[in-house]
């Protein structure tokens, strides 16, 4: 009978595979995270992108007349 005198097979590195999709898991998340967190905080719209419907409208106001002020 022959011996089998090959080296054996490393074992795949599933360690660095695990280590790689954790970071992309953590950094997408963070991402979320810091997306909602600034929505939050403006309200739930960024400045400029809410719609006229939901306010009502504004009542014109009254220009106000001063009478002139001079010093003399």
């Amino acid at each position: 009978m022959a011996e089998n005198n090959e080296p054996a097979a490393e074992p795949a590195q599933k360690g660095k595979l695990k280590m790689i999709i954790m970071l992309v898991i953590i950094v997408v998340l963070a991402i979320a995270l810091s997306i909602v967190g600034t929505l939050w905080f403006l309200g739930g719209s960024l400045p400029g992108m809410a719609s006229d419907e939901a306010k009502p409208p504004k009542k014109p106001q009254k220009k106000r007349s001063y009478p002139a002020l001079t010093l003399s």
